[in-house]
């Protein structure tokens, strides 16, 4: 025969181990299909949604001939987060710029000048 005492020590931890709060975060790219990197969850072509316990997380997105980029986000649990990361192009090697028919590297426009 069980005693109370070993019957409520079960029915806690069961109670214990369900009740974990998760958060959802989607991180989107500008522009969209770059991989995603969220702590240790992977999503192979964004947007991506994540489901993951609350926290401070690292987020890394990662798309041919752009500069890798890198940003924080916050899980909470009590919605859904949203980020949204602008992936900046690279320039392209002399080597590439012969091969896509460019005269000459690309140029920064400059910034417009504001008016007073």
């Amino acid at each position: 025969m069980r005693s109370p005492i070993a019957v409520l020590v079960l029915a806690a931890g069961l109670t214990c181990a369900c009740s974990k709060p998760m958060g959802r975060v989607t991180v989107d790219t500008r522009p969209q299909g770059a991989q995603v990197l969220v702590g240790e969850q992977i999503c192979k072509s964004s947007p991506c949604t994540f489901s993951m316990a609350p926290g401070d997380y690292r987020v890394e997105a990662v798309l041919d001939n752009f500069e890798k980029a890198r940003t924080d986000v916050t899980v909470t649990d009590s919605g859904k987060d949203y980020k949204t990361i602008r992936l900046i192009p690279l320039e392209p090697t002399p080597d590439e710029a012969k091969r896509l028919h460019l005269k000459e590297p690309a140029q920064v426009a400059e910034e417009p000048k504001r008016f007073k």
